[in-house]
């Protein structure tokens, strides 16, 4: 008799021992899935990838449409901004905007108020704070979202080197990026 009371201890311990178990196991894979974002819907990741000779670190577009970024430049020089422009696609030439601001101009309703003036200069390795309205259909509106939606878009700026004879613009794109709206 005594040994079949130890027998069912030794069953009990034994059952909740292997439930523990598997609950600890389960608890640890649920973890593991949350934190590796499974369920998130982020579809794209974030990232601002510059073109060579400029650098772009902090980054953020807001559900009106406005992108701000901080943007750099190593051309060994400064530049004359007189335009920048932002849009989800290239022309079909491959070399501008085909929404939004596609002349490239310093024309203020492309640019929040007091976002961004024609003639700004960029210094080399200096960095500057920059805003402009992304657009991604035909229109004369930019590119709304609701927070959390994502956005693939290009910047590109008009610019002339300072101190160069001949002042001859240039237009290129500097930066790609992937962002949600914030």
């Amino acid at each position: 008799m005594k040994n079949q009371g130890f027998a069912r201890s030794q069953a009990a311990i034994d059952f909740m021992t292997s439930y523990g178990i598997v609950i600890l196991v389960i608890m640890v894979v649920i973890y593991l899935i949350l934190q590796f974002g499974v369920f998130s819907p982020q579809v794209a990741p974030d990232y601002c990838t510059p073109a060579p000779s400029f650098s772009c670190t902090g980054f953020a577009l807001f559900p009106n449409g406005t992108f701000d970024f901080e943007l750099s430049q190593s051309l060994g020089g400064s530049i004359d901004i007189t335009g920048i422009s932002c849009s989800s696609e290239i022309n079909s030439t491959g070399s501008g905007p085909r929404y939004g601001n596609i002349a490239i101009s310093g024309a203020p309703q492309y640019y929040p108020t007091n976002g961004f003036s024609a003639n700004t200069v960029l210094f080399s390795n200096t960095e500057r704070q920059f805003s402009v309205y992304c657009y991604g259909a035909p229109g004369s509106t930019p590119s709304k979202g609701i927070l959390g939606g994502t956005y693939i878009g290009y910047v590109w700026l008009n610019y002339t080197y300072l101190g160069l004879p001949g002042n001859y613009p240039n237009v290129q794109q500097v930066v790609s990026f992937s962002t949600k709206y914030t």
